[in-house]
């Protein structure tokens, strides 16, 4: 359902529709705010980009003085079309924080809520932001 959700909403806002059998493409770059299970889906190509949850966050706490400032993983499928789907995990601070597939370049450019000190962070309240862009081939 929120796949469904999102997708729905992905192609409100890019225009995406169909009419006599052709599929207005989804413009890139976008950028998109996903939820644990939730998955954005990029037209005519079908690339899905699904979220599964954060596997490790390190992030310095705020108002915590820290040495460096630590990394958050992010776990995604990435499927194009009908082709099997590829498991990736992408980081905030370390690398790797994108993956290809296709001419798209998937990339994690942020991930909320950030650590407060003395707080433990749910992990379904996680949101992954993703900005996909199709690369340039000549």
């Amino acid at each position: 359902m929120r796949t469904t959700q999102v997708a729905v909403f992905l192609c409100l806002l890019a225009g995406c529709t169909d009419q006599g059998g052709v599929v207005t493409p989804t413009p890139t770059p976008l950028q998109a705010a996903l939820a644990p299970g939730q998955s954005l889906i990029v037209y005519p190509e079908r690339l899905t980009v699904t979220f599964f949850g954060v596997t490790a966050d390190s992030r310095c706490p705020m108002g915590a003085e820290c040495i460096w400032e630590g990394d958050g993983a992010a776990r995604f499928s990435v499927q194009m079309d009908r082709a099997a789907a590829t498991a990736c995990t992408l980081h905030t601070a370390l690398q790797p924080n994108f993956t290809e597939s296709g001419v798209f370049f998937i990339q994690l450019v942020g991930l909320d809520p950030y650590p407060r000190i003395g707080s433990r962070i749910d992990p379904a309240s996680y949101v992954a932001s993703v900005r996909v862009s199709r690369m340039i081939v000549d």
